[in-house]
């Protein structure tokens, strides 16, 4: 892997990992020298390399051949987003999740590093769902659940749920959770007063809400109280909430309200979006 620190400076150090015994650096095309690597050295450093744009190119050897290389190049603007699936496909159980790997990258292709676009995902056709978006930024405060998100180094990542279209709608959830089944199913047929309700296909676009309410009474009361009121006013009306607003809603009361006695509230508003959003 190539390092290549801030390209603002006139002199760019150039930091190479690898476990090869030598390498050789080329910046456009010229070769700016072979180092051989120290014995107590992990990587070969150039450290006083006059920036240009352009290509850095490495060689490196191992026992005397050629072993391996690598390249970067200067990025240009934006130009298009690549979106890359971890798989070609999902079950339709509602249950199986696609990662999907967006990229900002140039005319050329090539990721762009300083890309931090705000970007909106969205599912433009299927029964698909977005569950959550991420980009590895440990500053990153957006809960998991929003689809708008900014890149990261260039890159962000959508988790997206399959549907149920080709499989059954009722579901035995002692398949799915067999050590909490039963208990849980009563739980929520009595929390919720719904049985009509969560024996028909409707019940189960409740299950995110219902599973935030359930783990949330462990750490906010108050908290739980608001969600199962939003549950039940819902279950009344049979229109299942925007579980986006639904999030945004309840971290909202317990910022207002405050914390617990084991957590403070600003981690439970990202807690209970982040850990308890999904079974």
């Amino acid at each position: 892997m190539i390092e290549l620190s801030d390209p603002t400076r006139l002199v760019t150090p150039v930091h190479v990992f690898s476990a090869a015994d030598e390498a050789e650096l080329f910046l456009n095309g010229k070769s700016v020298g072979k180092v051989k690597k120290e014995t107590s050295n992990y990587r070969f450093r150039w450290d006083d390399i006059q920036y240009e744009a352009g290509e850095l190119h490495v060689v490196t050897y191992k026992n005397g051949q050629e072993w391996a290389n690598d390249t970067v190049r200067t990025t240009g603007i934006a130009a298009q987003l690549r979106l890359t699936a971890d798989r070609a496909e999902i079950k339709a159980d509602g249950y199986d999740l696609s990662f999907l790997t967006l990229e900002v990258v140039d005319e050329r292709g090539d990721v762009i590093p300083q890309a931090n676009n705000t970007i909106t995902f969205s599912v433009s056709s299927g029964e698909g769902e977005i569950i959550a978006t991420d980009n590895g930024d440990p500053y990153d405060m957006v809960p998991f659940p929003f689809k708008e998100r900014k890149a990261f180094s260039g890159m962000a990542l959508t988790i997206v749920r399959a549907g149920t279209k080709g499989a059954c709608h009722r579901r035995n959830w002692g398949s799915r959770f067999p050590a909490i089944a039963k208990k849980s199913n009563d739980e929520v047929i009595k929390s919720t007063r719904a049985m009509k309700a969560w024996k028909s296909p409707l019940a189960e676009k409740w299950w995110p809400h219902v599973r935030v309410t359930k783990n949330l009474a462990r750490y906010h009361s108050a908290g739980a109280q608001r969600a199962q009121g939003v549950i039940d006013d819902s279950i009344k009306t049979r229109t299942v909430p925007d579980f986006e607003l639904f999030i945004i809603e309840i971290t909202d009361f317990i910022a207002r309200v405050g914390g617990t006695s084991s957590r403070p509230s600003k981690e439970w508003s990202r807690l209970c979006c982040v850990i308890f959003a999904y079974p």
